[in-house]
């Protein structure tokens, strides 16, 4: 039973408590036309006009760049992958 409030996740470099701050949180997007996730990274379909979507983007633990994101920082917000910025996705 630890007390997550009093983890600093900023300063930490160990997985068990990148883990620990991976909480279910509401999702403040609009348009979302699909969700995938994996064990610890997730991604977000954004609809476009028609079937078209307007972006994707990612979120999670990101050890080995799995968020497709530059570096491997890890991100606990939705962030566009830029890599698919003007490309038709399916």
């Amino acid at each position: 039973d630890k007390n997550i409030e009093n983890i600093n996740f900023q300063n930490s470099y160990s997985r068990k408590k990148d883990e620990l701050s991976l909480v279910p949180q509401a999702l403040l997007e609009n348009n979302v036309k699909d969700i995938f996730t994996g064990f610890n990274h997730s991604f977000l379909l954004k609809s476009g006009k028609g079937d078209q979507v307007s972006c994707l983007k990612s979120w999670g633990l990101n050890n080995f760049s799995q968020l497709g994101h530059s570096g491997e920082e890890n991100c606990f917000n939705p962030r566009e992958i830029q890599f698919f910025n003007n490309k038709v996705i399916k």
